[in-house]
């Protein structure tokens, strides 16, 4: 893998808060027009609708979708809660960013509009950022590279599958991280790579870091290692982003490819 190559197809970031509530129509326009103030633009699409698919009679839910588009991707953002039982997701995506930058910049002002203007004393209790991108190997062979390096299947082995493999992925999940009280330290990580399916020349990399208040699945968690879910997109976006240059780079240099 060259990292010199690493190319950044898109970043979304998501927030689940609480407490769950019906968010109405007026509302979502309020949040529609604070969102275009913050990023001092007028063309940003809006539709609201109640949900399709109810969990409950009881159940009022909602989807507010923004978007705009730039050059060949753009900004998406989706507000939505199928059941007031669970919280409510905020969904931010930039497609082909110009510039990480973009990314921090859209992704912190939209949060900050989302807050104010959906008026209440919320707690976000899940951050997430999932990076795509997409990066170079050496012999412009994804599907080699993937099969021989990463997994070292051996050409004999490869053989007994039968014709020449046309597409390889395999994906990493880290344990499930122990309690704290540290709001950035140890995230819950997935990293998934394959042949990158429009140039299979190249490898598709998707990283998603996740941080909860408590560990997946824990139970009996102490209190006073809730890890407040407090920072700023940004915060969340540049960890993300340094994990995945750095572990890029690793894999760069124990194959000989870190200067390349």
């Amino acid at each position: 893998m060259r990292p010199n190559s690493l190319r950044t197809r898109g970043v979304a970031f998501a927030y689940l808060f609480g407490p769950p509530r019906h968010v109405r129509r007026e509302e979502a326009s309020t949040l529609h027009s604070a969102v275009c103030d913050r990023l001092k633009m007028d063309d940003i699409g809006f539709r609201y609708r109640p949900s399709e698919q109810q969990a409950r009679p009881t159940s009022r839910g909602f989807s507010i979708e923004l978007d705009r588009k730039e050059g060949r991707g753009g900004f998406t953002m989706v507000v939505d809660n199928h059941d007031t039982q669970q919280p409510i997701r905020c969904l931010m995506e930039w497609a082909w960013p110009p510039t990480p930058q973009h990314v921090t910049e859209y992704f912190d002002q939209t949060g900050e509009a989302l807050f104010d203007a959906l008026q209440g004393d919320w707690q976000r209790v899940m951050a997430e950022v999932r990076w795509k991108a997409q990066c170079d190997v050496r012999a412009s062979d994804a599907t080699q590279y993937i099969s021989e390096h990463l997994l070292k299947l051996t050409p004999e082995t490869l053989a007994k599958l039968g014709d020449r493999l046309s597409f390889t992925s395999l994906e990493f999940h880290s344990a499930s991280a122990k309690p704290t009280s540290d709001p950035m330290e140890r995230p819950h990580r997935q990293v998934r790579i394959e042949v990158l399916r429009e140039d299979p020349r190249c490898v598709y990399i998707e990283l998603m870091s996740q941080w909860t208040q408590v560990p997946l699945g824990a139970k009996g968690i102490d209190l006073s290692t809730i890890r407040p879910i407090e920072g700023k997109p940004s915060a969340y976006v540049d960890v993300t982003q340094k994990f995945l240059e750095e572990w890029v780079a690793g894999l760069g240099h124990e194959q000989g490819e870190g200067e390349s």
